[in-house]
């Protein structure tokens, strides 16, 4: 196979078996990214269902397509432009006329999809009848969310050029689906559910028509006149027992479902479909298929019903199933509860540690720590000192099992002498040595960044951030480990499925990571093996960096710990608990304000979002090593478009965040009425992630629409007037204020908004913390183009200068060893 030429039509096919089969699925038509979605379901149900290649001796495969004298030419020159030998895995002809016997002598035929091609090529009537794209619900499950649902569609040809108005004016469909589709899995996927999420689909196109009936949705066939294959759809409507009639409108196509599809509908057995397969499929696609044939055999009632014995011991089985679980649940409950417990001990031992290392400089003479310097060298030539713990019976028995290493090339932040006190024999102490612990080179050596799940990067500013953070990273050419807290079983949103986590495990690969871990304890595994070596390890919110940095100091004490704040969690906390006047707040904010106190003197080197969090830190804690770095931002590479047909305000911002609540919850009760008197034609646009109910029912303001998730935001910034972002409580870099700048959209904001982002003039942005001000600015910057126009300049000039990727990059690399 490694003579293949791998056609990049999927480029998120990875695996070595999908390899293969992209190999096998030789043919990309035309050459073109966007195709109709029939031809990309050829590559998806492979990819899906096997599990190893069944070595036939066929070059190409052609899963569910047309038979035709084309393509797949010999490739090694002895017989130029004859054909290669090609398997026809569950594929339909053209039309009746007979193949030429070049490619008849090089083909294999599988199977076909209906009863005319087989008789057309001459197959025994025992060939297994069916398209593969109705194996689709074996692999996956319509999301019942899908924008189509409850809604009538229309799917049209290909070669339909009819605008989406005429469509829908013509066949009286609520929504046109149109039958292309971009080379993404996820994209394929988004268009499966679009058509089998409908409650009836109007197909001009025959592969919508054939995913509308392997999911039991009502269709009829459309045809306006672009239908160009006829004898196609004639060979599938006889595969499933219907006759080829086509409606020219919604109604019409109903009448022929109820009358007629409805009534003699019987899709082809699936396991027989399955079984032709060119590859030997999962055995649990093969028991799905054997699950949905079983009700429509003959007998099916008597033969399968379980004798009592059997399901005695099912029931047994399922028994011992729950209890085992429960059982795995109070184990994993007692070690969260060890693990809480173990970092009580740690963080109190290491207080001890800071008091100590600081006494007075009078009694620190009377302190004699058991400890000699070694001189050490490296290739013959001195490299310096290190202070290791002496090993012999004169040493306390306290201490004989105790080791501190110090860094001999720099001065550690806040514990010096102390922060490295871990439980070793001494048998082991040779591994801890500097020598050792340099004889990977650094520019070689790993960098380890955890954060508490893969970075959503297209809900939330601080995923964008840390992304983009990873992107400037790999310029540094080294491997990059991406750590999440979360284990898989505990993901939440999208990530919780194996197709959400395939996304931004992708974006990640692309980013530079090169290897993805879930939880603590897949970290501890890698870091028990001698390699890889860390370098540096980023931990990313407060959470995380608790439960990660003791791990890794025990494990790779000689690992340069960067903590990496996102936000002053205790500000936003206390800002929180005053607006809301919350004593509980108030706890919650004390409590974290130790927490991000003690990671900073525990870590290497912290990373603030502003200088002025930066200063409120080293109040607190005045010997850790703070460094700012504030969010990234990414500028597009379109021009700015000017106020000219632009109308609405927008706010951007996930609402797992709660100041994002409550800042649009205040602004439509508050702000927005007062604009509404001036201007009462202007709407109210909320885009973000997972709104709660409270956020959902600020729609009831004919004014205000709510969108939610949304993937691509570039229309939104392309189109609204003015962005708004009304926050009362928070702290850092706000990136919806950044992202809205970088797009080229002027931004209305609180103090609490701009923060981090102000210069000697301020006029890249409009500010007032209360509703009267706030609705003045917008109005003003609603009547004013002038205005408009220079801070949309501004504003874009100032991220440009501060905060983009060409002003952070060196900032970035030079974090790291």
């Amino acid at each position: 196979m490694d003579d293949l030429d791998l056609p990049a039509s999927f480029p998120d096919i990875d695996t070595p078996i999908e390899k293969v089969i992209r190999a096998r699925l030789g043919w990309k038509p035309d050459g073109q990214r966007v195709q109709d979605i029939g031809d990309y379901l050829g590559t998806y149900l492979p990819a899906s269902l096997a599990t190893s290649d069944r070595g036939l001796a066929h070059r190409h495969w052609l899963v569910g397509g047309l038979i035709d004298t084309f393509p797949f030419d010999a490739k090694d020159g002895a017989n130029p432009g004859r054909p290669s030998e090609v398997a026809f895995w569950g594929c339909g002809k053209r039309d009746d006329a007979p193949l030429d016997s070049e490619r008849l002598r090089c083909s294999t035929f599988l199977g076909a999809r209906g009863p005319l091609t087989r008789d057309s090529l001459g197959l025994p009537k025992s060939a297994p009848l069916g398209d593969p794209t109705l194996l689709l619900p074996l692999v996956h499950t319509v999301n019942a969310r899908a924008s189509t649902a409850g809604k009538t569609i229309c799917v049209p040809h290909l070669l339909d050029t009819s605008t989406d108005a005429e469509l829908i004016d013509a066949s009286g469909v609520d929504l046109v689906v149109r039958p292309t589709v971009e080379p993404s899995f996820a994209k394929l996927i988004e268009r499966i559910d679009e058509i089998a999420g409908a409650s009836f689909v109007l197909a001009g196109s025959l592969g919508a028509a054939m995913i509308a009936c392997a999911y039991d949705i009502p269709f009829a066939f459309y045809d306006n006149g672009n239908i160009d294959l006829p004898f196609q759809w004639r060979d599938f409507a006889a595969s499933v027992g219907v006759g080829a009639a086509f409606a020219r409108n919604v109604d019409e196509g109903r009448d022929i479902y109820i009358n007629v599809t409805a009534k003699h509908l019987r899709k082809p057995p699936l396991t027989a479909i399955l079984a032709a397969a060119p590859f030997i499929a999962a055995t649990e696609f093969i028991l799905r298929a054997i699950e949905r044939d079983m009700p429509h055999a003959a007998g099916f009632e008597h033969k399968f019903i379980p004798h009592g014995e059997l399901q005695a011991l099912r029931d047994q089985q399922a028994s011992l199933v729950a209890a085992n679980e429960t059982m795995r649940s109070e184990i994993d409950a007692r070690y969260q509860e060890i693990a809480q417990l173990r970092a009580k001990i740690a963080r109190r031992e290491r207080a001890l540690s800071y008091r100590i290392a600081h006494l007075p400089r009078t009694i620190g003479r009377a302190v004699r720590p058991p400890f000699v310097p070694f001189a050490f060298h490296e290739n013959g030539k001195p490299r310096g000192w290190v202070r290791k713990l002496l090993f012999n019976d004169r040493t306390p028995r306290v201490w004989a099992r105790k080791i501190v290493l110090l860094e001999d090339g720099r001065p550690r932040p806040a514990f010096h002498k102390f922060i490295y006190k871990y439980d070793f024999s001494p048998r082991e102490t040779f591994k801890l040595t500097n020598v050792s612990s340099r004889a990977t080179p650094t520019d070689e050596a790993a960098i380890l960044i955890c954060s508490d799940m893969p970075p959503m990067f297209d809900q939330s500013s601080g995923a964008l951030r840390l992304k983009t953070l990873i992107e400037l990273t790999a310029r540094k050419q080294r491997p990059i480990i991406f750590c999440s807290l979360f284990e898989k079983s505990a993901l939440p949103g999208d990530l919780a499925t194996k197709l959400g986590r395939h996304r931004y495990e992708t974006a990640l690969h692309n980013a530079g990571v090169t290897q993805i871990l879930y939880g603590p304890a897949q970290l501890e595994r890698l870091l028990d093996e001698a390699e890889p070596r860390l370098s540096d390890a980023f931990l990313s919110f407060p959470n995380v960096a608790e439960t990660f940095l003791p791990i890794i100091r025990e494990k790779r004490p000689e690992t340069i710990i960067l903590y990496d704040m996102v936000d002053f969690h205790a500000l936003r906390l206390r800002r929180e608990a005053k607006l809301k006047d919350d004593p509980r707040l108030e706890m919650a904010a004390d409590e974290m304000q130790a927490l991000e106190i003690w990671l900073a003197n525990e870590a290497d080197v912290t990373i603030a979002v502003t200088d002025d969090e930066k200063r409120e830190l080293l109040k607190l804690s005045p010997l850790a090593n703070v460094r700012t770095l504030p969010n990234i931002f990414v500028i597009p590479k379109t021009p700015l478009k000017g106020p000219e047909r632009r109308k609405g305000l927008l706010f951007v911002g996930g609402f797992w965040h709660t100041p994002n609540v409550d800042a649009v919850k205040w602004f439509v009760d508050e702000i927005l009425p007062l604009v509404l008197i001036v201007r009462p034609d202007v709407h109210f646009t909320i885009a973000g992630s997972n709104p709660d109910d409270s956020v959902k029912q600020l729609a009831r303001n004919p004014n205000v629409s709510v969108l939610g998730y949304v993937e691509d935001l570039s229309p939104l910034y392309a189109d609204a007037r003015i962005c708004v972002a009304p926050l009362r409580f928070g702290a850092g870099v706000k990136g919806k204020v950044g992202e809205a700048m970088a797009n080229g959209l002027p931004v209305v904001g609180t103090s609490i908004a701009f923060e981090g982002m102000l210069d000697d003039s301020n006029d890249h942005f409009l500010q007032s913390d209360t509703p009267e001000g706030f609705a003045a600015h917008i109005l003003t910057l609603l009547e004013n183009d002038g205005l408009w126009r220079s801070t949309q300049a501004n504003g874009r000039r100032f991220i440009e200068e501060r905060f983009s990727t060409e002003a952070l990059s060196a900032k970035v690399e030079s974090l790291f060893q």
